[in-house]
């Protein structure tokens, strides 16, 4: 995990840099103890998204294990700090997606509820049989939904494939500031003029359900984001909220 705002947490927990300014990769291993400071910390930004009105949460970065964070860092240890940090979303009432950390969605799968991607399409590694033995496709299977985002790929190139996988496929801008705009008549994919980004086209809304849902982000930016699946399964997303995290 990693902090956009070193001076909230410990000197203690504050690794390297991770290439984003300001930010630095923190030491997950401290929320195993007791009164964790790294708990405390990072539920108070929860209780904010609760407090601000959010449907659902998205913990980034959750793969420090596979980065240079300065710290020792485990499979074992990131699959613990996510499922409680999951966990506690539930318990807020909140909706948790799963973003990063692919490698581990075998075990992360009944802790979310979901899972937001972005430009698996790109890197060809959205679906299980292009990884192995982890992918995407496992939330659909699990009938849980998948948000994916390209930035660098056109509509023409990508949707038709998320849409075989019955993922929820939007194209950005990369800086989420609502500049990329594809009109349907010129790219034949739908235009949410709204948000000014480009989304695949899929299932109609369902009568008397709102249209787009709200997401914070580690990094501040909220959007909207076709919704029929969201609704679908918001009634379940406290299923997972009792399960112990891993040892």
């Amino acid at each position: 995990m990693r902090s956009r705002h070193p001076a909230q947490f410990p000197a203690a927990v504050l690794g390297r840099t991770n290439g984003w300014p300001g930010e630095k990769w923190l030491d997950i291993r401290e929320i195993q103890n007791a009164n964790s400071v790294l708990r405390s910390s990072m539920d108070g930004r929860l209780d904010m998204c609760k407090q601000k009105g959010f449907d659902m949460v998205e913990l980034d970065n959750v793969d420090g294990y596979l980065n240079k964070t300065g710290f020792p860092l485990t499979a074992a240890d990131q699959l613990y700090y996510n499922a409680v940090l999951a966990n506690d979303s539930h318990a807020r009432g909140l909706s948790v997606l799963q973003k990063n950390d692919n490698e581990q969605i075998p075990a992360l799968l009944p802790y979310f509820d979901g899972a937001l991607n972005e430009q698996c399409n790109q890197y060809k590694e959205c679906t299980t049989a292009q990884n192995g033995s982890f992918g995407l496709d496992q939330y659909i299977a699990a009938g849980k939904p998948v948000f994916q985002a390209e930035y660098k790929l056109t509509t023409s190139s990508f949707c038709a494939a998320d849409n075989a996988a019955n993922f929820n496929g939007v194209r950005f801008a990369l800086n989420l500031d609502d500049t990329l705009s594809n009109p349907a008549g010129s790219s034949g994919w739908a235009d949410d003029r709204r948000a000014g980004d480009t989304l695949c086209p899929g299932p109609p809304a369902r009568p008397g359900r709102a249209a787009s849902a709200r997401r914070c982000t580690a990094r501040g930016a909220h959007f909207r984001w076709s919704r029929p699946a969201v609704t679908a399964w918001a009634g379940r997303r406290r299923a997972s909220s009792g399960r112990p995290a891993p040892r």
